[in-house]
């Protein structure tokens, strides 16, 4: 079963937001509120400055990720690059997975 959280009410509504296009002020538009409190929702809902801290901390993590996966990627090609070369007897020879020139 899902647990709802404050970090991941603020994610999915900070994702809602950027998502639909809608103003980062729409957490505090006051029939929003009217209805969260009909609902009895026990999250607040976000102001704009969360909004943007959270969409800004999803952008950091979306980009720590991307950049981890290709150093991991480029690092596992790099690596049967090199074991070309080793099997080569001389020239230059460039790597196509990593865009390098090797001796």
């Amino acid at each position: 079963a899902i647990v709802p959280t404050l970090k991941g009410f603020h994610q999915l509504f900070a994702a809602w937001i950027f998502e639909d296009d809608l103003p980062f002020t729409t957490g505090e538009s006051p029939g929003l509120d009217r209805l969260f409190k009909y609902l009895k929702i026990n999250f607040a809902l976000p102001s704009d400055t969360t909004v943007r801290n959270t969409l800004a901390r999803i952008f950091i993590d979306l980009h720590e990720t991307v950049v981890r996966e290709l150093t991991v990627s480029c690092q596992v090609k790099d690596s049967v690059c090199d074991r070309h070369m080793d099997e080569q007897t001389n020239g230059l020879h460039l790597c196509r997975h990593s865009g390098t020139l090797h001796r």
